[in-house]
């Protein structure tokens, strides 16, 4: 069988509420991790975590597309 496959990455994000003192809301942390160069980076805003991973994945380039034969796709199911 043959799929197309995409070039793909593996970023790891991580998120945690962080409560400085009783009275004040819980205020959100995030990080992402990018397991293959060890790089880490750090946030404190949703919309500052969506634009360093779109960031990321630009940087990355698009590549090109390729087919390959699969025997079996392992879908984690």
């Amino acid at each position: 069988m043959t799929h197309e496959l995409m070039d793909y990455r593996v970023l790891i994000v991580r998120a945690w509420a962080v409560q400085p003192t009783e009275d004040e809301q819980p205020a959100w942390r995030y990080t992402i991790e990018v397991p293959n160069t060890g790089k880490r980076l750090g946030f404190v805003s949703v919309q500052s975590l969506l634009d360093a991973l779109d960031q990321e994945l630009v940087a990355a380039g698009s590549g090109s597309h390729k087919a390959v034969e699969v025997d079996e796709v392992d879908d984690g199911t």
